[in-house]
């Protein structure tokens, strides 16, 4: 747990994270080295001609992309380095592209294979696939036969699929004539079977990366599922799609009939889940991060360890699932820290700070509306304190209001938090002198619970909002 007895010193080391993921394993703190070098060797070891597609499956602010980055860095050592493509389909959402930005990466990848005459002649016949791909995708009919989705009828996904395979024909500047060219000499089986030989003289398999797949619209997301799963028996290339399972399967439950999890597992022969982080990890980092904010004049001095304990323990640890959770809340943290710093003197009590800043960051529906509930919470009505005279009937209901604005499974969490900040609320305050007996300790610790203290946050807060609301009106 931070430590105010002993706050690092010297040159301000600020809280804030670019949120990028790592690349070397000397920057990771979740101990995922190794899974990804496991991994690694795993994707270096297979020894079939066949294609082969892995996935590794995870939610959102994981760490995909940083085991991703690992993976990679461990192929690329050694004797036995493989050839890889990264794919970013998210670079292309929005644009029509996918499809043929997918055929371009994979070309340039297969031109710069092996030697220059085998690995253009691969590249050409990469582009003539593509292109009659893209006549395929013409007619329904086509697309069907061509997708053979899953061994099923394809017609519903073939629908869904021409749009998006007709603009494979953007790979090539003739894609519009490709009628005319010399692949209308040859059959789509004849070309693929071309392709497949051509390939299957690779020295050894290309890995395909294929990242941020739920980042995708549910169109998006089967068009790239479909280009996998049209291009999976293609010899010699191993894919490896990362991405949220859930969110890909619910994309393909509209064209299964609700078996999108069904479709997924027959486009994907391996799935990893990415490995759980320690909490003890985590609680590092955020520690870690905690320590150089108290550390600041004025701020260590007001930090309880034993009330901060509780807190964390019985209220805020769930709010820290992930890196990217304790990394936001860091930032966010910081900077208020410095907000409310007056030379050697800190206005507000700091583990308050802390708990608003998690409302803030991780229930931020639920915070914007404690300013205008103040008067309740504080249980008093303008500056005069009438204790007593807000009943707990209109406490409740303004709780329950509040409350409503976040899910079910959090509501008696966040309420326990609002309660912990404003003591106020609870229904032993409902008596009279209650809250006055302890208005001069709740001053002296500068607690937000304090009418005077409470007016000087959400005052702030409000021309942050303010500033953040014509910012966006452009004024």
């Amino acid at each position: 747990m931070p430590n105010k007895k002993n706050p690092p010193r010297g040159k301000r080391i600020f809280s804030y994270s670019a949120d990028r993921p790592i690349n070397a394993e000397k920057d990771d703190l979740l101990r995922r080295v190794s899974f990804a070098k496991t991994l690694a060797d795993d994707i270096r070891a297979w020894g079939g001609h066949d294609s082969f597609v892995i996935a590794l499956y995870g939610g959102w602010g994981c760490g995909k992309t940083s085991l991703k980055n690992l993976i990679l860095n461990y192929l690329s050592k050694g004797r036995a380095k493989l050839p890889v493509v990264e794919f970013n389909p998210w670079q292309f959402s929005g644009t029509g592209n996918i499809g043929s930005a997918f055929f371009t990466e994979l070309g340039i990848a297969l031109r710069g294979t092996d030697k220059a005459s085998d690995s253009a002649a691969r590249g050409e016949k990469l582009e003539r696939y593509a292109k009659r791909l893209s006549i395929g995708a013409t007619t329904v009919e086509t697309v069907g036969a061509l997708l053979s989705f899953l061994s099923g009828p394809a017609g519903s996904l073939a629908k869904a699929a021409a749009g998006g395979l007709k603009k494979i024909a953007d790979v090539t500047k003739e894609g519009g004539d490709a009628l005319k060219s010399d692949t209308a000499n040859s059959s789509m089986s004849e070309l693929k079977r071309d392709l497949a030989e051509s390939l299957a003289e690779l020295d050894k398999p290309m890995l395909v990366v294929i990242d941020d797949i739920d980042r995708l619209t549910i169109i998006e997301v089967r068009e790239v599922l479909q280009l996998v799963k049209a291009n999976a028996d293609f010899p010699n290339l191993i894919y490896l799609l990362l991405c949220e399972r859930s969110v890909v399967a619910g994309a393909l439950d509209e064209i299964s009939g609700k078996r999108g999890a069904e479709f997924l597992e027959k486009i994907v022969q391996v799935g990893y889940d990415v490995p759980q982080v320690g909490r003890e990890a985590l609680q590092k980092v955020l520690f870690g991060g905690l320590d150089r904010c108290i550390g600041q004049p004025g701020v260590a001095r007001r930090w309880e360890i034993a009330r901060w304990g509780e807190l964390y323990q019985n209220l805020l640890a769930p709010y820290f699932q992930n890196l990217r959770n304790v990394y936001r809340f860091l930032a966010s943290f910081d900077f208020h820290i410095r907000q409310f710093q007056k030379g050697r003197r800190f206005e507000v009590n700091p583990i308050d700070l802390v708990a608003l800043e998690a409302l803030r960051v991780f229930d931020a529906s639920i915070y914007e509306r404690l300013p205008s509930a103040k008067n309740i919470l504080l249980r008093e009505g303008g500056r005069i304190l009438l204790s007593g005279s807000i009943k707990q009937e209109l406490v409740e209901a303004t709780l329950e209001q509040i409350l409503s604005h976040t899910s079910e499974s959090r509501r008696v969490r966040v309420r326990a938090l609002l309660e912990y900040l404003f003591p106020p609320i609870q229904s032993v305050f409902n008596r009279e002198n209650a809250i006055a007996n302890l208005m001069p300790e709740w001053l002296r610790e500068a607690r937000v619970c304090h009418r005077d203290l409470a007016c000087r946050d959400f005052a702030f807060r409000r021309r942050q909002l303010a500033f953040v609301s014509e910012t966006r009106e452009g004024r």
